[in-house]
């Protein structure tokens, strides 16, 4: 009882502020928990005898309807309380920069350390970090964070310019946001060349619009659950089940994926107990509060467990050194950046 209750001191600090949403926590983990889960298949270790290889990048699509909401969010509050002054950009800048880059920069470093020493890992020498700081470079896990990068810089363009129209006319803004989405994602479809971000950028897309939704939508009770179980036939080993194939995460599936994940959340917060529940059951919140350093240090652990122990020893290393790696930058890395206050 002791561990748990510190657990939640430490980790779920915003439980109980106004306006916090504990459900997105846990899905944040749900999402790090998927990449985990293919990370290890991909190495040989199928959890629960299940393939998971591959299913990582529909964990990385919630997260980008997650991040996406979430910053949209403010930004839509922040204008209809006539709060979005350019201090408020200012601070959003900042606090984004301070979110990615020093956690970013310390999994740079440390994937080059291992490099140096045999390890392997994409990053091979200084010029490697120095590309993927300026955005130019995103080997290995590393893409996600230019596509991540571009939308924060983007989207409050993306706000201002729906503004007038949301606030006369909220479904026409959000049909307009949804045909470019759906556009953008035809015109890569057609193998049609495109920048990073501009592939990603649809999935990202979706979240804004469930920004945009705040509770406009009336949905069929059990939607959700029965979208979060579809989502659930696409693992690699129930896809060969039940579709004779398993390949459901190439760039044809994207834009499908971002709207059932924003479906999926959408009920989680406003209509569907289960998947309420499921958000908040505390071990994924938990999971979710470390999910970005989770997700930018997991893979130098579990090189270093491959290349060192037994491979009896190397999934219970592996998750115990993640957890514990990520607990430590958590603490004093992430939270006390979050912490700083801006002067007004």
């Amino acid at each position: 009882m002791a561990t748990r209750n510190w657990l939640t001191l430490r980790l779920l600090p915003n439980d109980g502020k106004p306006n916090h949403q504990p459900e997105l926590d846990g899905f944040r983990g749900l999402a790090v928990l998927f990449v985990l889960l293919a990370h290890s298949s991909h190495a040989g270790f199928d959890p629960l005898g299940i393939d998971f290889n591959h299913f990582g990048s529909v964990g990385v699509y919630l997260f980008f309807v997650l991040s996406a909401y979430l910053i949209n969010r403010q930004m839509l509050e922040a204008l209809a309380a006539q709060r979005a002054s350019l201090k408020f950009w200012l601070r959003y800048a900042l606090r984004r920069l301070l979110r990615i880059y020093p956690m970013y920069l310390l999994a740079l470093i440390v994937s080059f350390a291992l490099y140096t020493k045999g390890f392997g890992g994409p990053i091979h020498n200084v010029d490697d970090i120095l590309s993927h700081l300026s955005l130019t470079e995103a080997k290995g896990v590393f893409w996600t964070i230019p596509v991540e990068v571009a939308y924060y810089l983007i989207s409050p363009l993306l706000v201002l310019a729906l503004w007038p129209l949301y606030r006369a006319r909220p479904w026409l803004a959000m049909l307009v946001l949804l045909t470019a989405a759906l556009a953008l994602w035809y015109t890569r479809f057609l193998d049609l060349p495109m920048p990073l971000f501009l592939r990603f950028a649809p999935v990202l897309a979706f979240g804004t619009l469930l920004a945009m939704a705040q509770r406009r939508l009336r949905l069929p009770g059990g939607i959700g659950l029965a979208v979060f179980a579809l989502v659930l036939t696409t693992v690699p080993s129930a896809a060969r089940a039940l579709f004779g194939a398993s390949m459901f995460h190439a760039y044809t599936y994207t834009a499908a994926y971002g709207l059932a994940w924003a479906l999926i959340l959408y009920q989680a917060l406003y209509h569907e107990i289960a998947l309420s529940a499921l958000g908040r059951w505390k071990p994924l919140r938990y999971l979710g509060t470390l999910s970005f350093s989770i997700y930018l240090l997991h893979l130098p652990v579990l090189s270093l467990c491959e290349a060192l122990l037994p491979v009896a020893w190397v999934m219970p290393a592996f998750v115990a050194g993640t957890l514990g790696l990520s607990l430590l930058t958590y603490t004093f890395v992430e939270r006390p950046l979050a912490l700083l206050k801006f002067r007004s």
